[in-house]
């Protein structure tokens, strides 16, 4: 590999990122502001205001991130397995190594960031806004905490009376609730990135299987995959899946969570190898493709 040669072909790539990708990018970064304007609307419609929390505000800017990532290899490398159209990517002076590098970089890493960025600065300026659903920066995230003492202020949920019976004060940061959520956040956090890099990955590995509609064709195969296995869930259920979880929710029982940890870090110990699979399958085909 040739650093000097690679920087240049990444360079290349930089500059065709906006002619090729660019009105889609932003396009996708603006999203989040459709549910920001239907709040406004819809909050108008029933007399009164809907705040949408920080968490739900990174949910949808990862989500768009990820989107942009998966949209990317089909957008940015979609001729690289295309008969003569892909000449033009095969005879560019760089290795198969550094060209495989390259899409690791701008599909995985450059576009998704740009994206994430553009999201957090559009949501900022958002929140600056006397008005809207925006009313915490994004950085303010607590969505548990505020959650329940707006369901407890609001009459809908008493959290005195359900967690204390004498009527006395609970502190609702100290509730099982938040806890729980404090025990899952590494294996949850983990299991996202995990899961950002699998799905990147096969869209990666099918934009040099298929020819033609590679993202559509991909997300079909997601789709039949997904509905198969959602067969499966009624079988979960019948040995014993909802008391499993009902048991999670009591914090001093260490068998259950030593299950849940167990299970968690074996899947993503998996999803890991099936990341390295692809990427290796990924660069093989770049490195073998005949035109």
């Amino acid at each position: 590999m040739d650093w000097s040669r690679f920087k240049k072909l990444v360079a290349m790539d930089a500059r065709g990122l906006w002619p090729r990708y660019g009105w889609g990018m932003l396009t996708m970064t603006l999203l989040p502001m459709i549910g920001w304007g239907l709040s406004i609307v819809f909050g108008a419609l029933i007399g009164q205001e809907i705040t949408t929390f920080p968490e739900m505000r990174w949910i949808q800017i990862l989500g768009v991130g990820l989107l942009v990532s998966l949209v990317a290899p089909s957008v940015m490398f979609g001729t690289c397995n295309v008969p003569k159209k892909g000449i033009y990517y095969a005879m560019l002076p760089a290795s198969h190594l550094e060209k495989y590098l390259s899409q690791v970089l701008f599909c995985i890493i450059v576009c998704p960031l740009l994206c994430i960025g553009a999201g957090v600065v559009v949501d900022i300026l958002l929140t600056l806004l006397p008005f809207g659903p925006y009313k915490d920066y994004i950085w303010d995230c607590n969505i548990l905490s505020k959650g329940l003492e707006a369901l407890n202020s609001n009459g809908a949920v008493d959290v005195n009376l359900q967690m204390n019976g004498n009527g006395g004060a609970v502190d609702i940061d100290s509730l099982p609730q938040l806890e729980m959520f404090r025990r899952m956040a590494p294996g949850m956090i983990v299991s996202t990135i995990v899961a950002w890099l699998f799905y990147a990955s096969s869209f990666m590995l099918s934009n040099t299987i298929f020819k033609k509609f590679k993202f559509l064709l991909t997300v079909l195969v997601y789709l039949g995959v997904n509905f198969v296995l959602s067969l499966a869930m009624p079988i979960l259920i019948a040995v014993g899946l909802h008391a499993w979880l009902d048991d999670l929710a009591r914090l001093d029982n260490d068998g259950v969570w030593r299950t849940y940890f167990i299970i968690v870090w074996t899947e993503n110990a998996i999803n890991i190898g099936l990341v390295i699979l692809m990427q290796w399958l990924t660069y093989r085909r770049l490195k073998r493709m005949r035109y």
